[in-house]
């Protein structure tokens, strides 16, 4: 049994209130060496919330929030939570046409954003685009200072955001998350770990994913301090340790992989004043937990939970005791339920795998698109094992270990996750297939020893043309998030069939085999060498040619932060993501 008392009958922003009323000349954020005391940041929201009042926001109205980390970004969550109304967050790193799509299913006619990025995203001429420097720099909200908040009709069941999550039918869908699930998590946080007022949480996930909501609210019920990172602070593992050291931080959020590349080159040896460490996005391996108390004296949790169940599910506290053959994602949060049932929706015993399904008060109110719920929010009839309720089913294969503790298998469909990124293998091939030129394609995800997993996009074209690969690779980049973007592409003349028509994913050949055998092209300049050399310890090859493309070599986001910090340490420069990202090949790079 879960069930625990929380203060449902508050809203998020409430419980920010509630502290800022307790510690009002407390620091409640600081970016990039200004700070605001609980009260000020309490000031700021309450008048944007004001101002945003009178454009029409209230309960259930999506305000986009199309802005890099800042301190207006801290203050636009919070100013649309007490003007009643929902956040859709559009993080300026994923393509245009991603964002556009989020736009027009979310039907928000109002985005705050800063001036910077103002014109980036051409939207429609009926939707209002704010930018939250010039407003705050005019005075717009000045006026507003002593006015108080027209009307507060927002409850506990009204929207607190809608994060767009991958979709299989090849566009993101919305998830609707009410302020009562938010609360409950934050709660059971609160309770679970013991915070207090000296915690200093990094804030540093990217706006488009839930843990961000966990790392914005975190310092905010405890009266602690809310470190806001830089923009690129993820591009460069050194500038990401830096910042954790400067800023003495206690609690800090990651997902494995990038925990696994933090571990490789002991820069976590740095981190004292680190006391918990919160994994989550994949799944953690015994090898990882191992490495890390092989490091650290410091506490390791490992979260489980779709955005549909609201930020974690489930959590684990990490043991070096425990060296069984998995992590476990551990057991129910409060006021979480999990059911883990067979095929016709009956329990399985205990160490038999099972689909997971996720109920309680976590669970999102649903899809944005209505037409979605059927196929995951399913309605389970009242019987001996289940309370008539509505469940998710997270398509996720799990069991009970002896001690209930549930062990994390795999996943029944093709939905994967890549560095701690959900995303359907079905929307990449559906946006590979929209190419005028692709007449059929399929994405699979390999794993490879040495640099992680990777994907490969199979594909079936009119006409074969000189860099194809190249020129779908930049297609592909324009629309969906780098992490997602296929890293090889096998050009085949049809995918292999089985007996019953489908695409037979076991017959698809190594893309080794299918690559077109080039000459390669060797560094000549000091510039291309060191280049090449970092390119070479990274991806674990030699085989590098200057007319290879980064991705293509097997690289990945993570492997990219890598890359250019190597690259900023040996050839003291500055090379930002979106060069390497853009740059399609290493000379050019060069």
């Amino acid at each position: 049994d879960t069930e625990q008392a929380f203060p449902s009958d508050v809203c998020v922003h409430e419980l920010f209130e509630a502290q800022a009323a307790r510690t009002p000349e407390a620091l409640a954020v600081t970016f990039e060496g200004v700070s605001l005391t609980y009260r000020e940041l309490n000031e700021q929201a309450e008048q944007l919330a004001v101002y945003l009042q009178r454009l029409g926001v209230g309960p259930d109205v999506l305000v986009g929030v199309y802005m890099e980390r800042s301190l207006d970004l801290i203050v636009s969550f919070l100013g649309i939570w007490k003007a009643g109304g929902a956040y859709v967050p559009l993080d300026p790193f994923n393509p245009s046409q991603r964002l556009l799509h989020m736009v027009e299913d979310s039907g928000a006619k109002i985005i705050l954003t800063q001036r910077h990025l103002q014109g980036k995203l051409e939207v429609a001429e009926d939707i209002a685009i704010i930018s939250m420097d010039e407003v705050n720099r005019e005075g717009l909200l000045d006026e507003y200072g002593s006015v108080p908040i027209l009307e507060r009709k927002v409850q506990p069941h009204h929207l607190a955001y809608v994060i767009y999550t991958s979709g299989s039918t090849g566009r993101p869908k919305g998830v609707m998350v009410e302020h009562k699930s938010v609360v409950n998590h934050m709660y059971w946080m609160y309770t679970q770990f013991h915070l207090d007022s000296t915690e200093r949480v990094l804030f540093r996930t990217s706006i488009s994913f839930d843990p961000s909501v966990l790392e914005l609210l975190l310092p905010f019920i405890t009266g602690g301090l809310l470190i806001v990172a830089h923009p690129q602070v993820n591009e460069d593992l050194d500038d990401l340790v830096s910042t954790i050291q400067e800023n003495k931080v206690t609690t800090l959020q990651l997902v494995p992989s990038l925990l696994g590349l933090l571990l490789e080159n002991n820069s976590f040896l740095r981190c004292h004043s680190l006391r918990r460490v919160f994994c989550g996005g994949e799944a953690m391996t015994i090898a990882l937990q191992n490495k890390f108390f092989s490091q650290m004296n410091t506490e390791l949790y490992n979260l489980y939970g779709p955005t549909e169940g609201t930020i974690d599910t489930t959590f684990w506290s990490c043991d070096p005791e425990h060296q069984k053959r998995t992590v476990p994602i551990g057991k129910a949060i409060s006021n979480i339920k999990t059911y883990i049932l067979d095929k016709n929706l009956q329990p399985v015993p205990i160490g038999v795998s099972g689909q997971l399904y996720i109920g309680g008060d976590g669970l999102a109110r649903g899809y944005r698109n209505p037409d979605l719920n059927a196929e995951r929010f399913i309605s389970i009839p009242l019987s001996s094992h289940v309370l008539g309720e509505t469940l998710y089913y997270t398509g996720d294969l799990v069991r009970y270990a002896s001690d209930g503790n549930i062990e994390y298998i795999g996943r029944i469909d093709h939905q994967v996750k890549i560095n701690g990124v959900r995303m359907e293998l079905g929307e990449i091939a559906t946006v590979l297939h929209s190419h005028d030129q692709v007449k059929e394609a399929i994405v699979i995800v390999r794993e490879d020893e040495y640099i992680g997993k990777q994907l490969i996009a199979y594909v079936v074209v009119d006409e074969q043309q000189e860099h194809m690969d190249h020129i779908l690779q930049h297609y592909m980049t324009e629309q969906l998030p780098q992490v997602m973007v296929p890293s090889v592409y096998v050009f085949l003349d049809a995918l292999p069939l089985n007996a019953n028509g489908k695409v037979d994913r076991k017959a698809l050949p190594v893309p080794d085999t299918y690559v077109a055998e080039e000459q390669v092209v060797h560094p000549s300049t000091s510039i291309e060498k060191t280049v090449a050399r970092a390119c070479q310890e990274l991806l674990g090859t030699n085989n590098i040619s200057m007319s290879d493309n980064f991705f293509k070599l097997g690289g990945h986001s993570l492997l990219a932060a890598q890359f250019i910090s190597r690259l900023r340490k040996t050839l003291d420069v500055e090379i930002a993501l979106r060069t390497v990202l853009d740059t399609t090949t290493l000379a050019a790079l060069a």
